[in-house]
């Protein structure tokens, strides 16, 4: 069976957040994200399941070639692993959704663009899980700054999901 589109949405104007709303579950997930700046504003892009915001997503991550840390244990969302600035953002995000597991999630993305040929783009690599071990994801949020922070997100910004078993 091939990957079919669970949610494809892009924000019309500034925003704040893309919600899914409840989309089928399926055992393989893929979320593509193009971030689209405002103006100034720091963005960075973080995610929550379900609507659980309890402190359920740790993080390990790796920047621009770095070596890889233990970014975090206690957010309340999954983080990209790549913050603190303003950029436009291409992001993909690879899910293994099985309801008695806990979801184990792959994040690679790019920013940065800069200007010209002389400026490569950043890269951020993220391996990070949500611990519930009952429920399949059955909802993404998308969210331009660790939820707390609004209009993050420009216009055009987008989040499409695939689902596959």
């Amino acid at each position: 069976m091939g990957w079919e589109t669970l949610f494809d949405d892009k924000l019309t104007g500034t925003g704040t957040e893309i919600d899914s709303g409840t989309i089928t579950a399926k055992k393989f997930l893929y979320v593509s994200i193009l971030v689209v700046k405002v103006g100034s504003s720091e963005n960075s892009p973080s995610f929550r399941f379900n609507g659980d915001d309890g402190t359920n997503y740790p993080i390990r991550r790796a920047n621009n070639g770095a070596a890889d840390d233990t970014f975090t244990t206690t957010y309340d969302f999954l983080y990209n692993g790549y913050g603190g600035t303003n950029t436009n953002r291409q992001q993909e995000m690879y899910i293994i959704n099985e309801a008695d597991k806990m979801k184990l999630c792959i994040l690679n993305g790019s920013q940065g663009m800069g200007s010209g040929s002389g400026t490569a783009p950043d890269t951020n690599y993220m391996w990070g899980k949500w611990t519930n071990t009952t429920d399949q994801i059955t909802q993404i949020v998308f969210h331009g700054q660790d939820f707390s922070l609004a209009n993050r997100l420009g216009a055009d910004t987008q989040m499409i999901i695939l689902g596959t078993d």
